[in-house]
Parts: structure tokens; C-alpha cells; sequence
């Protein structure tokens, strides 16, 4: 049986590294598209890139009927910067979406005009909460 405290030495050199990747890669590249973050959006961005492999983008891809939707995983990030920023409704996320366009760009909206209406918001985020999506992204680090 492996010990314990190895284990969890193992899982923080591996946080440290992925840590380490953002610092050196990934905020750069976003800065050098997007501009500046602050520390908040940096942690966003960390959050967004630790579960990105964990959303079941197979599951929300288009089907070939219709219009193509936008990006589930834009949504699901938007849907996450709202209880990040603790946006009391969905209103007030696409208001602020519209008003600070790193939070926009970094969600997947590159332009205001690209903003989903608040019924398509609330159509997805009820998708999501059927789904159990968050509880299933967000499993392996709080279960």
C-alpha cells in the first residue's frame, strides 16, 4: 500500500508544475492577445485551464441539426466567472460580460455582439445543472 504523505507530496509537486506551465506559457499568451490580468483573472484562467480536460466537450458538440450552437465551453466558462465574480443573475453576467472585455474574451465572447441573449444563457445553464455538469467537472477535486 503506498503512503499517504508520498502521495500527497506527489499531487503537490504535480499542482507546483502545472503552477509553474501557467506562469511560463499560458498567462503570457493570454496577455500578449487579450492584454493585462489581474489576479483574480489569473486564477479564472488557472481554474478554467485545470478542468478544461474534465468537460465532456463530446457530449455538447454539435450534431449536424441547425444553426451550430456557440461553444458549450464558452459557457461553461461563463457559468463559472459567475459564481467566481458572484453575478446575482444572469442579467447582470451579460452586463458585465459586455462591460469588462477580458472577462468576455476570456470566456470565448470575442466581441460584445457575441454575448449568448439571456435565454440561450439560461437554456444552457439548465442544461448544465441537469447534467450535473459542474458537480462532474468539479469531482476530482472536491470528491
Amino acid at each position: 500500500m503506498k503512503n499517504c504523505g508520498q502521495t500527497f507530496d506527489k499531487a503537490l509537486e504535480t499542482i507546483h508544475a502545472f503552477q509553474e506551465a501557467l506562469q511560463r506559457t499560458l498567462f503570457p499568451n493570454i496577455e500578449a492577445e487579450i492584454g493585462g490580468l489581474d489576479e483574480r483573472h489569473r486564477k479564472f484562467v488557472g481554474i478554467c485551464a485545470a478542468v478544461r480536460d474534465d468537460f465532456p466537450m463530446a457530449k455538447y458538440a454539435w450534431c449536424g441539426n441547425g444553426k451550430p450552437p456557440k461553444s458549450r465551453w464558452s459557457y461553461f466558462k461563463a457559468y463559472m466567472a459567475k459564481a467566481m465574480w458572484n453575478f446575482n443573475s444572469t442579467v447582470a453576467l451579460i452586463g458585465e460580460l459586455a462591460a469588462r472585455p477580458t472577462l468576455r474574451r476570456i470566456c470565448g465572447f470575442d466581441d460584445a455582439g457575441d454575448i449568448p441573449s439571456q435565454s440561450q444563457f439560461s437554456r444552457v445553464f439548465a442544461l448544465f445543472d441537469k447534467d450535473e455538469t459542474a458537480q462532474k467537472v468539479f469531482g476530482k477535486f472536491i470528491g
